[in-house]
């Protein structure tokens, strides 16, 4: 038994990618092409179809003959896209885990630099990345930097945007490199949202309460932006509904989402000081928000570089304890 167990971690990949997917015969095949470009080989890549009612399974099942290191799941209903990241993770068996939506593309050197990264910086949890976001035809759209989770922050003032629900960009982060183990953790306890919009932020705010999340400078993923992609397919969806249908069900799902977040910021290890100035950037962004309902302007706050000027720069030796 006890060898068996050896043998079986032995053969463990480093990197577990797990790509959720339904009805993805459109831009799954550059997906795919993607992961098995990188110049990491040290890796598994799981394979969930919820069910796909068009070429998924067949595109899927030609490359799995093309390369053992591809698994294909195929479930027998659609569980929903939630249920099926949280199932990829769960299957996972390497030392790091991410995703790979099936409409998004990997840049070759992804795993590699993320990999390096994580194992050069064990109080790390997640290492995202910059992205280029697409249209549906892959031409560039934009690029998201990811500025204000850089190492040059001391992870005092990094941590804050992983508490305040919609920072900009911070959603992206939720497709870095992370531990497995804590991944799984982690997604064994977080709430089943209603939307899957805006679910990363209740996610990241456990990460980040159990370690760093770091962004490199560095564009090594594009996000693909299309008339199908969840979030405009929850969104046009939404808008199906009643006026007062949509106002109740929007902002009953962001009330319960930061309340989620808030339990995790009083739960977590941070010192009060750092919980206070969270709160105080809450309390303030409300403000803000109801002043520009009534008057219509909007004054912008701090950005989290502003914040570490603030307190005597923004190196984060600065700041180590």
């Amino acid at each position: 038994m006890l060898l068996a167990l050896r043998d079986e971690q032995a053969e463990a990949p480093t990197v577990s990618v797990g790509m959720p997917v339904y009805n993805g015969e459109r831009f799954i095949r550059e997906a795919l092409e993607s992961a098995l470009q990188q110049t990491f080989s040290d890796f598994e890549l799981i394979i969930a179809d919820n069910d796909s009612s068009d070429m998924t399974q067949d595109i899927c099942r030609e490359y799995m003959e093309r390369d053992s290191r591809i698994k294909y799941i195929r479930h027998e209903k659609n569980y929903g896209g939630y249920w099926n990241f949280c199932f990829v993770a769960r299957q996972a068996t390497g030392q790091f885990f991410t995703w790979l939506s099936h409409d998004d593309v990997l840049e070759p050197q992804f795993l590699e630099r993320t990999v390096q990264y994580m194992s050069e910086n064990p109080r790390t949890v997640i290492a995202a990345v910059d992205f280029a976001i697409i249209d549906e035809n892959g031409i560039e759209l934009r690029c998201d930097k990811l500025e204000e989770t850089r190492d040059s922050l001391a992870w005092e003032i990094r941590q804050i945007p992983f508490f305040e629900f919609a920072y900009p960009n911070v959603h992206l982060c939720f497709y870095g490199m992370m531990q497995t183990k804590l991944c799984k953790s982690i997604m064994a306890r977080a709430k089943v949202p209603k939307m899957l919009t805006g679910c990363e932020y209740p996610i990241l705010a456990r990460f980040a309460a159990a370690g760093e999340i770091t962004a490199l400078p560095i564009v090594l993923r594009k996000y693909r932006s299309h008339s199908s992609g969840v979030f405009l397919t929850e969104v046009a969806e939404i808008k199906r509904k009643s006026k007062w249908r949509r106002i109740v069900f929007f902002y009953g799902n962001v009330f319960k989402l930061r309340m989620d977040l808030f339990k995790v910021l009083l739960d977590s290890p941070f010192t009060w000081k750092s919980k206070f100035r969270i709160i105080r950037r809450h309390m303030i962004m409300d403000l803000q928000w109801c002043r520009w309902k009534i008057t219509g302007h909007w004054s912008d706050r701090k950005t989290i570089t502003e914040e570490a000027c603030g307190h005597g720069g923004t190196d984060a030796r600065v700041f180590r304890r």
